[in-house]
């Protein structure tokens, strides 16, 4: 969401309730982010059915963030200074920028 806020974009956390994590406006165009951690390399991802039927209703405006091999600490939290993040918006289909992704609903 970061990437966002630095482009000039207003983010808002909306996550709790909602098919998507947060909501970037600016200069009246909005997009709807979602946002995936995995532990993998990130070429599957698990979404809700919510989350999809959302992402086909608006097309080109709903933007997937995931950040795939992640680590975690010892005591189980994440370690920041792993992964590798990658940003996707969805198209009809699948997610334009990669013929790898597979979304799981």
């Amino acid at each position: 969401m970061q990437h966002f806020t630095n482009d000039g974009w207003t983010v808002q956390d909306v996550r709790l309730g909602n098919p998507y994590d947060a909501i970037a406006t600016r200069d009246g165009q909005t997009l709807w982010l979602e946002a995936k951690g995995t532990e993998t390399n990130g070429a599957s991802i698990i979404a809700t059915r919510n989350e999809v039927a959302w992402a086909r209703a608006h097309l080109g405006s709903r933007i997937l963030g995931i950040l795939s091999d992640v680590t975690f600490r010892p005591n189980g939290e994440v370690d920041a200074t792993t992964g590798t993040f990658q940003m996707f918006t969805w198209n009809r289909w699948r997610c334009a920028g990669t013929a790898r992704l597979r979304l799981h609903a």
